[in-house]
């Protein structure tokens, strides 16, 4: 195995500052100059860090220079030119708090049960995981910002300095010149002295193989695929890896009989073959030739031998009783070691790129042999893949080499869960081993473990991983149609508690997921209903202890800001645990006895007049149907809804294009106010808020097909980013959900082609297809290139695809309908339409 990305040390190369601020407990490597501490003293930090006041004797009486905001937050990319001061600050932390930034996005590396900042927290709130990819919703419910795993890369830096902290290994990277404005250090285990680095620039791992080790020796730098955040249900898919297989040169004996029946006995008696020393030899049919005599004979052909094999061999294996036969032996043409073809498929790969990763197993006298190597780009693999399977060897003229891309799908699980849905696992492994897909789980590190699939065939591994996704997902618990869940299950580890009984009597694990008010159940396969009705049960037994309080009482509390006042007071007075808030039924409950409930009434009813009740009847006709609001809602610029005409009306905003989403339609539509994102969080059901979310969503892409496509896949709904005009090659896209590798500029798949050689083989098929489609009045999304077909109607047509309106006429598209219309009356007169 090797590694090209491994530095090696060189006796010329010139002393290297590291980083700036490399602690200092342990001794660092000889080539990197040690320079002070983050708590030196600011006389000593400027020293090392200007090099405009290095070597100045004279002391500094011009004013002190400003503080560099961007060196402080961890770089600059200006480095020693910049005109502001490169001294951190003494009130900032020697370590980061590690957290990934995808174009804006926080999603933290640590682990879920590490508490957040307030503003963090808020911000992963309003993070959303559609469609395979990461969604932030701004104000209105509108999409604000969307990222992709395939919009970072990755690498693993091992052998650091010991001591290295994030912001020391930021400082290394930008003084090897790499872009760090965008990336993120996280140290995996600071004893081993590993780190991983995320980047949103996708050719960071191939510029930090190169710099990083060319300054400093020892570094040892690794692509890898990038991690993905917490809690995440993607899964890592890595198709770097090319596995190279051929065969060994063989001999072929052939045993010549002087009759038919003699030679057919011996091939009946061995249908499978025979196996000498250990290799499987295939024996074929007789066949009819004639000696040097000329007289008639039939020959067996013993294949597959290996070159190691004696006349003796084959007579010891074959029973004397077939002994009437001669034994012609092929010698062989070409008898070089497997070490130097093994070097020769190497050098074969090597033209499509370097590739950190060199493996050959299987090397024998004879027979199979296999490679695999991993390429620092997986557009390298496919087309190495694409280009060598099949090629003939150099070192052979009758063998070929079988090349092809290895899919590994990567799934993170805790430990209890992988425990309790392992015979469901095993009782899938015999079915993906008979499709070549190998299943493998790596040790557990903590209360986790690591699962692995891989296989070469994309629809086989696409299917096992659908059904291994299946059950890591597990069976979410519903009782009479509804989620089994209650308001102080938010509280995990008290509820947590309250579920190891029934999980130990059932054998199964519970895990309660907050954030969509439901119960993840794994290890309850054929028994989901029995342990939905232990679960309900459960739930019953825990309300008995309940009191709720509804809003709509009169009860002193405003809508948002005295709310969380009252129930700071109520908790202040009663206990922190005692009190909680239930979102679906808008209501405050308590948690204790019947005492506990009548006192926190009493708080209650001492506070400020003017409550939620007094407010609905002052304006209690809904601002939609004009009736009175049954069930009604207020919002924070005072109009109410009924909760029914509320919810439509979300979705009625949600699927419709534009940058302000969600509004208040009072005062006849004049009001105008735009919904904050968790305003409207607070006033829908849980599960029909994310579903507002998701229309949301899929409205922002149907709208903006310029930067965002659905896999072609049928069934599959996953989103991938297209290149822009200025990607040259454009990048290949491997669908997390599917498998299918998809070239994001053209939208088809191609490896080792360009788009243009692609539209050059396929001109012939698709211009075929085109005189079909005009043959049957089908005509093309001007937007998207959904085909359309109009059965009926008028002219004025809409795009399933992108909700793009269209001209039928001289498909003209339009983001309205109106706009539509308009242009059918003022340009074809009317047209056909109703």
């Amino acid at each position: 195995m090797g590694n090209i990305c491994k530095g090696e040390a060189r006796q010329s190369d010139p002393e290297i500052e590291l980083a700036p601020r490399v602690a200092q407990q342990q001794q660092a490597p000889a080539n990197v100059q040690l320079v002070p501490e983050p708590d030196a003293p600011p006389e000593a930090s400027r020293g090392t860090n200007d090099r405009r006041t290095r070597h100045d004797p004279t002391p500094n009486t011009q004013q002190p220079r400003k503080q560099c905001r961007s060196y402080a937050k961890g770089y600059c990319e200006k480095g020693d030119s910049c005109r502001f001061l490169h001294e951190r600050l003494k009130n900032v932390d020697k370590e980061e708090r590690s957290k990934v930034l995808l174009h804006g996005l926080s999603f933290m590396f640590a682990t879920p049960d590490t508490p957040l900042p307030q503003d963090d927290k808020r911000t992963l709130d309003s993070l959303r995981e559609f469609r395979g990819a990461w969604v932030e919703f701004g104000p209105g419910a509108t999409t604000f910002q969307v990222a992709l795993p395939s919009d970072f890369s990755a690498i693993r830096i091992d052998n650091l300095p010991a001591g290295c902290s994030t912001r020391n290994i930021k400082d290394m990277l930008w003084r090897a010149g790499l872009n760090i404005s965008r990336c993120d250090v996280y140290i995996n285990n600071p004893k081993k002295r590993t780190a991983m680095i995320r980047s949103w620039h996708l050719p960071f791992p191939k510029e930090a193989c190169r710099k990083l080790c060319a300054r400093t020796s020892g570094l040892e730098v690794v692509s890898i695929p990038p991690p993905l955040p917490v809690k995440s249900n993607l899964r890592q898919v890595d198709c770097r890896q090319v596995r190279c297989t051929w065969y060994r040169s063989s001999r072929e004996i052939n045993l010549i009989f002087g009759t038919p029946q003699a030679a057919g006995r011996l091939h009946r008696s061995y249908p499978a073959g025979l196996t000498v020393r250990g290799y499987q030899v295939g024996v074929l049919a007789p066949v009819l030739r004639a000696n040097h005599a000329g007289d008639a004979c039939w020959v067996v052909k013993l294949t597959g031998l290996p070159e190691s094999v004696r006349d003796q061999d084959i007579v010891g294996l074959i029973p004397k009783r077939y002994w009437s036969f001669q034994i012609q032996v092929k010698y062989l043409a070409y008898t070089d070691d497997a070490g130097t073809e093994s070097t020769f498929v190497r050098s074969m790969l090597d033209e499509f790129g370097p590739f950190e990763e060199w493996e050959v197993s299987g090397m024998s006298d004879g027979g199979e042999i296999k490679a695999q190597a991993v390429f620092l780009e997986e557009s390298q693999a496919r087309n190495a893949a694409a280009v060598l399977d099949g090629k003939r060897l150099p070192f052979s003229k009758s063998r070929r080499l079988i090349a092809e891309v290895v899919t590994s799908v990567r799934f993170d699980v805790l430990y209890r869960v992988y425990v309790a849905v392992q015979d469901q696992i095993d009782a899938r492994k015999r079915s993906w081993e008979e499709q070549n897909i190998q299943f493998t789980d790596s040790p557990p590190r903590g209360c986790s473990l690591t699962l692995y699939l891989k296989g070469s065939d994309r629809e086989s591994m696409a299917r096992a991983k659908q059904e291994l996704d299946l059950i890591l997902s597990g069976d979410v618990m519903r009782y009479n149609g509804k989620n089994i869940w209650h308001s102080s299950f938010s509280d995990c580890r008290e509820a947590d508690e309250g579920f190891k009984t029934i999980e130990e009597e059932m054998g199964i694990v519970v895990i309660l997921d907050a954030w969509l008010s439901q119960l993840q159940v794994f290890g309850a396969e054929g028994r989901q209903e029995q342990v939905a009705e232990a679960l309900d049960r459960f739930v019953k037994d825990k309300v008995s202890s309940l009191h709720f309080i509804p809003l709509d009482q009169e009860n002193g509390l405003e809508l948002r800001g005295d709310l969380e006042r009252g129930l700071q007071e109520l908790r202040s007075k009663l206990g922190k645990d005692k009190v909680g808030f239930d979102e679906s039924s808008r209501s405050i409950v308590i948690h204790g006895s019947k005492n506990d409930f009548v006192k926190a009434k009493q708080i209650m009813a001492r506070g400020q007049p003017g409550s939620l009740r007094d407010r609905l009847m002052q304006e209690q006709d809904c601002e939609i149907c004009l009736c009175e609001a049954e069930d009604p809602v207020m919002t924070s610029c005072k109009h109410v809804y009924c909760a029914h005409c509320f919810v439509n009306m979300c979705y009625a905003a949600a699927e419709q294009p534009g940058e302000t989403g969600i509004i208040c339609e009072g005062d006849s539509g004049e009001c105008g106010h735009v919904f904050e994102f968790f305003e409207i969080r607070d006033l829908l059901p849980s599960e029909t808020f994310e579903d507002v979310l998701q229309e949301s969503f899929t409205t922002f892409v149907q709208t903006h097909q310029e930067k965002f496509r659905y896999c072609p896949t049928p069934d599959c709904t996953q989103v991938y980013r297209v290149a822009s005009q200025t990607e040259e090659p454009p990048p290949t896209y491997t669908c997390n959900s599917c498998l299918a590798c998809i070239c994001t500029g053209c939208h088809a798949a191609h490896p080792s082609l360009t788009c243009a050689e692609h539209q050059d083989q396929t001109s012939g098929g698709l211009q075929a297809l085109n005189t079909l489609k005009k043959k049957l009045g089908i005509q093309d999304c001007p937007r998207c290139t959904t085909s359309l077909e109009k059965t009926a109607g008028c002219d004025h047509v809409t795009c399933q695809g992108c909700n793009t309106h269209i001209c039928w006429i001289c498909m003209a598209k339009f983001d309205h309908g109106d706009a539509c219309y308009q242009h059918l009356m003022g340009v074809h007169r009317g047209g056909d339409f109703d």
